[in-house]
């Protein structure tokens, strides 16, 4: 059974695209729906491994979550120069990429996430004996 620090992130690194779609959907920046669209599917498989104890899926999920939340911190911070887009857009930038950087770093760095992931799951033979 997973923990709760890793259920809460595996939860926190699929809610964090919905509600980045929700937002672009509601500010009338209806840009990339798409890509925004298989970002969410792409978290949700990598959260279902996560929860499940994959170690891949624990280093997959913290890249990107660090890439994606540097990206959004710089995001922000070019857009509010700009004032390209509504301000709710640029204070979820900044949000998203705060909580991408610390879902990068908790994972990266927790050693309980570290020993809950290092128990990989036997893999179960399909031939019978």
């Amino acid at each position: 059974m997973p923990s709760r620090l890793l259920s809460s992130i595996a939860l926190l690194s699929v809610a964090l695209p919905a509600v980045n779609i929700a937002i672009t959907q509601i500010s009338g920046t209806r840009e990339h729906i798409a890509q925004q669209l298989v970002r969410l599917l792409f978290a949700c498989v990598l959260a279902y491994y996560l929860k499940n104890g994959r170690n891949w899926a624990r280093w997959t999920t913290a890249i990107l979550m660090g890439m994606g939340g540097v990206g959004f911190i710089i995001l922000a911070a070019r857009i509010h120069d700009q004032n390209a887009l509504p301000p709710v857009r640029i204070v979820w930038s900044l949000i998203y990429g705060l909580a991408g950087a610390a879902i990068s770093i908790v994972l990266i760095f927790s050693k309980k996430i570290a020993r809950e992931c290092a128990r990989e799951a036997p893999i179960k033979s399909r031939i019978s004996t």
